[in-house]
């Protein structure tokens, strides 16, 4: 059964927050945003994140260097879950 839980960040002078759902696989775990609001959802290139076996997490699809919505998502979850922001 998966795991829900909220995550709160700030973008741009305003406080934002997001729904994960968490799964476990076989190869890992996989983190899944949603309800993340109108406007932010659309700057949002992935909504799929992976635990690395490293112990960081990164989204699934990266290409290029993270913008700084994705690095402050990424920080968010990695604060909540106790492990590294790739």
């Amino acid at each position: 059964m998966p795991r829900i839980f909220t995550i709160r960040f700030s973008y741009q002078n305003s406080e934002a927050t997001a729904l994960v759902k968490e799964r476990v696989l076989p190869l890992g775990t996989e983190y899944s945003l949603s309800m993340i609001g109108g406007e932010l959802e659309e700057l949002l290139e992935d909504r799929k994140i992976l635990l690395l076996p490293t112990g960081t997490i990164a989204f699934s699809k990266q290409e290029g260097l993270p913008g700084r919505l994705m690095e402050t998502v990424l920080q968010a979850i990695a604060h909540h879950v106790g492990t590294a922001a790739a």
